[in-house]
C-alpha cells in the first residue's frame, strides 16, 4: 500500500464533519445543565458550523461544486471565527467587537472571490494556501487568547493552548506543502494532506474535550468559592475562617487573633433600613481588606461581627493594625442615595501560641471585644489572664 492511498481524504473529510457535529451536539446536551454559559454556547455554534462546513466540502462530487465550496468555506471561517469568540469570553468574559468580525469579513471575501475566480478543474493550490493562513490565523488567535486568559494555569488550560499551538503548525505544514505543490488540492490523497487531517482530527477531539473539561472545572471551582465566601462582603465566611485557622495552627504558627463587631449595628438597620446596613457591612469589609495583608485570615463570622486570624504577628504590631482600623474606619462616611453616616468598631484582641486551641483563642478575643463594650466602644482591648485571689491569709 502506498502512503498516497494511506487515508482516503473523502472519508476523513466526512469523519471530521460528523466529529465536529456530534462535538456541538454534546455541548448542547452540557448547556442543558449549565445554564448556557456564554462561552460554551459560542463554542457549540462553532462546531456545528466546523462540522457541517467540512461535511459538506467532503461531499463535493455528490454536491453542486459552487454549493459545496462557497457554503463549505462560509460556514468553516464563521466556526473558527465563532470559537475564538468563545474562548474570547472565557478569558475576558466578553466579546470580541471590532477586530474580529473585521477579519472574519475580510477572509470571508478574499477565500470565496478566489475561489469564484479559479477554474474547477484548474490549479487550486494558492486557495490551499489562503485557507491554511486564515485558519491558522483564527487558531493562532485563540492560542494567544487562551494563553493570557489566567495568571495560573491548570493542566487541562495548557493542553488547550499546547492543542491550539499545534494546530497552528498543521496548518502552517498543509500552507507549505501546497505552496510547494502549486497542483494541490483540498481533497487529493497527498502525504501533506492525509498527515494534516490525521492530525487535526485528533486535535478536534482534545480541543473538544478539554474546552467543557474546563468550562466544568471553572463552574467547580465558582460553586467551592460560594461554599466558603460571604455573599455580601466577599470576605471568607465562618466555615473557611475556621478550616483556614486550624490549617495555620497545624503548622505551628501561633499568631494573633482579632473579634470586631459593628457599634450600634441594629440602631443603623432600624433607623436607616437594610439596604444602608448591607453597604455598611460592605465598607467596613473593605477597609479590613485594606489594612489586613493577603497572608492573614480575614472573615465575616456572621451579621456585624468579623474576625482576623494573624499568623505569626506580635502582639504591638496586631493593636497597631486594630487601632488603625479603629481610626479609619470612623473617619470614612457611609454614602447611600442622600444617607451620609458614620460608624465605628470595637476589638477585642488577643496572642496565643500554636498550643492552644482556635475555640479557646476565638473565646479570649471574644472577651477582650466585650470589654471594648463595656468600656464605650471604638476602640481596641486586649485579653488578660483574669487575677486569681489567694483564699485566706
Amino acid at each position: 500500500m502506498s502512503l498516497d492511498s494511506f487515508i482516503d481524504i473523502r472519508t476523513m473529510m466526512v469523519m471530521l464533519g460528523v466529529g465536529g457535529i456530534v462535538l456541538g451536539l454534546v455541548i448542547l446536551l452540557y448547556q442543558h445543565e449549565n445554564h448556557r454559559n456564554p462561552a460554551l454556547y459560542a463554542w457549540l455554534w462553532a462546531q456545528l458550523c466546523k462540522g457541517l462546513a467540512i461535511f459538506i466540502v467532503g461531499l463535493r462530487g455528490w454536491i453542486h461544486y459552487d454549493l459545496s465550496v462557497h457554503l463549505g468555506n462560509t460556514l468553516l471561517y464563521l466556526g473558527f471565527a465563532l470559537e475564538v469568540m468563545a474562548y474570547f469570553h472565557y478569558a475576558f468574559g466578553r466579546w470580541s467587537r471590532h477586530f474580529l468580525p473585521g477579519f472574519l469579513l475580510f477572509s470571508l471575501v478574499v477565500i470565496n472571490l478566489a475561489a469564484a475566480l479559479t477554474p474547477q478543474e484548474g490549479p487550486r493550490g494558492h486557495l490551499t494556501v489562503m485557507g491554511s493562513l486564515f485558519m491558522g490565523s483564527f487558531t493562532a488567535i485563540s492560542a494567544w487568547v487562551l494563553f493570557r486568559s489566567r495568571p495560573k494555569k491548570s493542566a487541562l488550560l495548557w493542553l488547550l493552548i499546547v492543542a491550539q499551538s499545534m494546530a497552528v503548525v498543521i496548518f502552517a505544514f498543509r500552507c507549505l506543502g501546497a505552496w510547494v505543490n502549486p497542483e494541490h488540492a483540498a481533497l487529493t490523497s497527498s502525504l501533506t494532506n492525509q498527515l494534516a487531517y490525521l492530525f487535526y482530527y485528533a486535535l478536534m477531539l482534545v480541543n473538544g474535550f478539554s474546552f467543557i473539561l474546563l468550562v466544568k472545572e471553572d463552574t467547580d471551582a465558582a460553586m467551592r468559592r460560594m461554599a466558603i465566601t460571604d455573599s455580601l462582603t466577599g470576605l471568607a465566611n465562618r466555615r473557611y475562617f475556621l478550616q483556614a485557622s486550624e490549617r495555620q495552627l497545624a503548622r505551628k504558627a501561633g499568631g494573633c487573633l482579632m473579634m470586631l463587631d459593628v457599634d450600634f449595628f441594629k440602631k443603623v438597620n432600624d433607623r436607616y433600613g437594610h439596604a444602608v446596613g448591607d453597604k455598611t457591612l460592605q465598607v467596613v469589609a473593605h477597609i479590613l481588606q485594606e489594612h489586613l495583608n493577603k497572608n492573614q485570615i480575614l472573615a465575616r463570622m456572621g451579621g456585624e461581627e468579623f474576625a482576623a486570624f494573624l499568623p505569626g504577628e506580635n502582639l504591638p504590631a496586631a493593636e497597631k493594625q486594630a487601632w488603625n482600623i479603629c481610626r479609619d474606619l470612623a473617619a470614612t462616611p457611609i454614602c447611600l442615595d442622600e444617607i451620609n453616616l458614620k460608624v465605628t468598631i470595637s476589638i477585642g484582641l488577643t496572642c496565643f501560641d500554636a498550643d492552644l486551641p482556635l475555640d479557646a483563642a476565638l473565646t479570649r478575643a471574644d472577651d477582650a471585644l466585650y470589654l471594648a463594650k463595656r468600656q464605650g466602644r471604638n476602640q481596641v482591648q486586649i485579653y488578660s489572664e483574669p487575677t486569681s485571689i489567694p483564699v485566706g491569709g
